[in-house]
């Protein structure tokens, strides 16, 4: 068994809590990146093309929006009910 020093635990739990926040972050950005593809492909189905201005919203909006809109495209009657605030 290997002995680490005060100064090497430090640096061995800093790694791993820095390997945890990037492990959260990319499974966040993957869980973006899929809702927003069903979204998009939702919004095809209902709609037909998604006008550019709706298409930019989807790129740059976060989990928590893509997840409410993914419920209004299914209520919606039109493709604007699903970004009004």
């Amino acid at each position: 068994m290997h002995y680490m020093t005060s100064i090497e635990k430090i640096g061995y739990n800093q790694g791993l809590l820095e390997g945890e926040r990037e492990g959260l972050m990319e499974s966040k950005l993957e869980s973006q990146a899929v809702l927003c593809s069903a979204l998009m492909k939702t919004l095809r189905l209902r709609f037909g093309l998604i006008p550019s201005t709706f298409s930019q919203k989807l790129e740059q909006a976060s989990l928590e929006e893509l997840d409410q809109w993914l419920i209004r495209a299914l209520e919606a009657s039109q493709i604007e009910e699903v970004f009004w605030q």
